[in-house]
């Protein structure tokens, strides 16, 4: 594989990277929104039953010493039967909300396994790609420094190598 087609490669990995981040992101956003939902519904489930109940003791306690005609039995037991209709249908909504989230913690935890799979191939390909770099520089310079010995060589009758030098030029 040449050096333009991992460097393509790795811009397609890091296109796919900066997506799937993406999609984490998105994914939090929704989670955030569906905890909002759930915990309005919760808020909705508490806020009736303690409204019902009070409204329960208010008109029993109208009724107490009382004798009551049948009709007010019944419309009594009407208006706590709706009641309790309604509450049952904002626990089944309060349901709908927590299983709605609990979806979105699950999405959620699938974008973030699928980011940081995807930074791991980006990852693992740069460092590969940095080792490749590395390789051919030392390779540079082993051909730079076999090319200078036989020009040294070539230039001197008795075929002697070079002289060591430090890396300021002094003989060692």
């Amino acid at each position: 594989m040449k050096r333009g087609d991992f460097s393509k490669l790795l811009r397609l990995r890091r296109q796919r990277e900066e997506k799937a981040l993406d999609l984490v992101m998105a994914r939090q956003r929704s989670l955030a929104e569906a905890e909002q939902e759930a915990a309005a519904a919760n808020a909705a489930v508490a806020r009736h039953a303690t409204e019902s109940r009070e409204q329960e003791r208010q008109r029993l306690a109208g009724l107490v010493g009382q004798s009551l005609r049948p009709g007010q039995l019944v419309s009594l037991q009407s208006s706590l039967n709706a009641k309790a209709d309604h509450h049952q249908e904002l626990i089944t909504a309060e349901r709908q909300a927590i299983g709605r989230r609990d979806g979105r913690q699950a999405e959620l935890a699938t974008a973030r396994g699928d980011y940081r799979k995807r930074h791991g191939e980006a990852e693992k390909l740069s460092a590969l790609m940095g080792q490749e770099a590395a390789r051919a520089g030392r390779k540079a310079a082993a051909i730079a420094e076999t090319a200078a010995e036989e020009l040294y060589v070539g230039q001197h009758p008795n075929n002697q190598t070079p002289p060591l030098t430090s890396e300021n030029g002094d003989a060692r």
